[in-house]
């Protein structure tokens, strides 16, 4: 229809422009690839694409808005023709590809073009239903809002600032403790970036019952949540640019978050192929919060939290399974004896590991047996 209207279809497009642009972000392979035809075949150059993005900024983001304070499961579809499940699916995929088709707005609009509507703008990136979708139970739905968030820090620094308790109370009061499951990665991503350029959100922003450093063991817990290898490497990253006051600062808090850590790294959701990254990860977050504690606290932590690893290396127990750790084990614990404080507390039960090796030996081979001289 529009391309054989031609110009004449443009007074209407302000009705029909967010619904499609809105399929290049569908769940949907073949509905991205239809639209993006469709696109091509009325707008033949990437840039006439971008000057519809500036055209009908406001229809777009009145359709955004729309979307999410007034449409539900059941407004979109019809009960008594659709199921619950597919009504579910319906809102999903509706919901995702709005808050993509936010973020892509962000995105490709430059600074003094998104200005023209700014107050649009800050009413639907104020909304609290927008960001309460961080933990919302579809994964498509959360992975494009912690895309929407890294851009909105990018591109909007200062008005994300006014936001920030609301940004806080959905992405750490409540997301740290929910399923990210499929979305853990770019979760963790938008945490980084959050908390690089905004640390308070941790602090004089967080405003909850539930203290932060008891939602941050939480979603320590969880682990990786079927997340790459990569989200190992990037949890460090976030707890390099945690503030401080965040940190534990004392022996039994620092080894009730170390245990947290390990408990998410030893869960069911982690595979062997990440079992190197995340020791790696357990030992450089130890590291950083070792460095924190008094040195009267350390001693104590690294027997606690070090020693064990240690101890089922050399002797191997059913009941300290849990300390095992993967095939390159001596590259582990070499970066483990780095630790300050790792080398100190390991001579003092050194006896006592040599002790049980020639035990296990005199038990294993006693001096009436064949093998005992060899």
């Amino acid at each position: 229809m529009a391309a054989s209207a031609g110009k004449r279809i443009a007074r209407h497009m302000a009705r029909s422009v967010a619904a499609w642009l809105c399929g290049l972000y569908d769940s949907d392979r073949a509905v991205v690839e239809a639209t993006q035809n469709a696109l091509r075949h009325v707008f033949a150059t990437p840039e006439k694409i971008q000057n519809i993005r500036k055209a009908y900024q406001q229809p777009i983001l009145e359709y955004c808005r729309d979307a999410v304070d007034k449409e539900s499961p059941t407004t979109l579809s019809d009960e008594r023709t659709v199921s619950a499940d597919d009504a579910q699916a319906k809102y999903s995929r509706v919901m995702s590809a709005c808050i993509a088709l936010l973020g892509s707005l962000l995105a490709n609009l430059a600074s003094a073009e998104l200005a023209k509507f700014q107050p649009d703008y800050d009413t639907l990136l104020g909304d609290k239903k927008l960001w309460d979708f961080a933990s919302h139970h579809d994964v498509a739905i959360r992975r494009s809002l912690h895309r929407l968030l890294k851009t909105y820090l990018t591109k909007q620094p200062e008005a994300a600032t006014a936001n920030l308790e609301t940004i806080s109370k959905a992405y750490l009061a409540v997301a740290l403790n929910s399923d990210q499951t499929g979305s853990a990665y770019e979760y963790l991503e938008a945490l980084i970036q959050l908390t690089t350029t905004h640390p308070t959100v941790w602090t004089e922003h967080y405003k909850s019952k539930t203290a932060v450093d008891r939602r941050l063991r939480q979603f320590l817990k969880k682990g990786s949540q079927f997340g790459p290898q990569e989200y190992w490497t990037r949890l460090v990253a976030l707890f390099r640019a945690l503030p401080a006051a965040v940190l534990p600062s004392q022996g039994p808090d620092a080894a009730e978050l170390l245990h947290a850590l390990h408990a998410g790294i030893a869960g069911k959701s982690e595979s062997k192929y990440s079992q190197d990254a995340a020791y790696t990860a357990y030992f450089d977050i130890l590291a950083l919060v070792n460095a924190r504690l008094p040195a009267g606290d350390r001693e104590n932590f690294v027997h606690d939290m070090v020693l064990p690893i240690i101890s089922h290396y050399l002797r191997p127990s059913s009941e300290t399974s849990q300390w095992t750790i993967p095939s390159n084990a001596s590259l582990l614990l070499a970066k483990a004896l780095a630790v300050d404080g790792v080398s100190g507390a390991l001579a003092t039960q050194w006896p006592r590991y040599a002790k049980q090796l020639v035990d296990d030996i005199k038990t294993s081979a006693p001096e009436q047996s064949k093998d005992f001289e060899r």
